[in-house]
């Protein structure tokens, strides 16, 4: 299920010290009924920084669902391209290992001179 590799991921990058945090896109009601606009639409489900400061997103998918809903919907694909164009790291995971495996590739290309 999506909500636990989503879980386990966060976890896992709160143990190697990776600052992030869980986000929701989308609107929520508020106590008194009021809309409240989250995260704009196709944000990823951790965001994050890394050591060099450096922003990244990691959109979360279910390992054992079909593979149409392992791929970026079109809004995910938007905020990707946007975010891209302006330095953001982005992947899309299936596990925690891939995860790990992202947050370590971009701690070391960051850290070339």
């Amino acid at each position: 299920m999506e909500r636990d590799v989503l879980h386990k991921i966060l976890e896992a990058l709160v143990l190697l010290d990776v600052w992030c945090w869980r986000t929701n896109s989308g609107v929520a009601r508020g106590a008194n009924g009021a809309r409240i606009r989250l995260a704009p639409k196709g944000t990823p489900d951790i965001l994050g920084a890394l050591s060099s400061g450096r922003m990244f997103g990691l959109e979360t998918k279910d390992p054992e669902g079909k593979k149409s809903d392992q791929q970026l919907t079109e809004a995910q694909l938007t905020w990707r391209s946007r975010a891209q164009a302006r330095g953001v790291r982005h992947a899309r995971t299936l596990s925690v290992e891939e995860a790990v495996e992202a947050i370590k590739a971009w701690e070391k290309l960051d850290a070339r001179p």
